[in-house]
């Protein structure tokens, strides 16, 4: 008769099932809520960045379609963050604000200024898909003087998605969301003269 051990088994099991139990409570919600001038916008965290002892959260606020009841509202959103995130002092930076007052907190900016207030910053969430940002690849500066057909390839290489916003001198069409990881592309001639993030 042969003998069947199953305490490796069980020793196996225990130590997976306990560490997927504490990867499960080390995130925690991070909820961003602002007032807003009618009921019925929405907000989005779009991404969220560290510097220093800060976590840095880019939101984009979305006005209601139609007519708005004009009441002061509210509108939020939440992501999951590890709890060291989550426990750094937050700056809120509102794309798409619209009014004229302040919240504490809360900095209302352009995807201009955002790029500025951003530097130094390291991403780590993004809204796409939920998890933690890639760190930012390469210098941007290496797209500059680049055709726009060997810029697009070098982007595609370094796994970041890029678009055209400028042509010689005429704005195209583009969405206002934030993309950290996206390249904004300025060409003159199909050359790149200035690229940024967003």
């Amino acid at each position: 008769m042969k003998k069947v051990f199953l305490t490796p088994l069980v020793s196996l099991i225990v130590p997976f099932s306990l560490i997927h139990a504490a990867n499960d409570e080390a995130r925690v919600p991070v909820t961003v809520t602002i007032k807003t001038p009618t009921l019925g916008w929405k907000l989005k965290i779009q991404s969220a960045h560290t510097r220093g002892d800060q976590l840095l959260l880019v939101c984009l606020a979305n006005p209601p379609g139609g007519v708005g009841l004009t009441a002061i509202g509210k509108a939020s959103d939440t992501i999951q963050l590890g709890k060291g995130l989550a426990d750094r002092k937050r700056v809120v930076y509102l794309l798409g604000k619209t009014w004229n007052w302040d919240q504490e907190g809360v900095i209302g900016v352009t995807p201009k200024e955002l790029q500025k207030h951003l530097e130094g910053s390291q991403p780590v969430y993004t809204a796409k898909d939920g998890k933690a940002a890639k760190p930012l690849k390469g210098n941007d500066d290496d797209f500059i003087g680049l055709s726009y057909e060997k810029a697009v390839e070098l982007a595609k290489q370094r796994k970041l998605p890029c678009r055209v916003v400028l042509k010689d001198g005429r704005p195209l069409p583009a969405t206002m969301d934030h993309r950290p990881d996206r390249l904004n592309f300025v060409l003159e001639n199909n050359v790149v003269t200035k690229v940024r993030r967003g």
